[in-house]
């Protein structure tokens, strides 16, 4: 792939998507501590983790797995931010969009 944007043509009907919309998107959990505070170190080596399994196109945090519904706005910019930082443009990331449940 050269490039995440690239569009990848569907042999049979043509379709064009991006590149990074095709393969093994991994819906996160996100670690938090029993306290419910997130887990930073435990969200980079589970990012880490994923992307070193090379089996992943794109990583999708805030998927709605776990106890996304805890989540306030200033949490959810954490993971999101977390996740980025850690995948460092190594593969996309693309954050899940649903609203703060606050």
């Amino acid at each position: 792939m050269s490039s995440w944007t690239d569009p990848i043509i569907h042999p049979i009907t043509g379709a064009r998507t991006p590149a990074y919309l095709n393969g093994v998107i991994v819906p996160m959990y996100t670690p938090a501590t029993p306290e419910g505070s997130l887990d930073e170190q435990g969200i980079r080596n589970y990012t880490d983790w994923l992307i070193e399994n090379g089996s992943i196109s794109t990583l999708f945090p805030r998927s709605g797995l776990g106890q996304m519904y805890e989540f306030d706005l200033e949490k959810v910019r954490s993971v999101i931010d977390i996740v980025t930082d850690q995948a460092g443009g190594r593969i996309p990331v693309m954050p899940g969009c649903g609203g703060a449940y606050d």
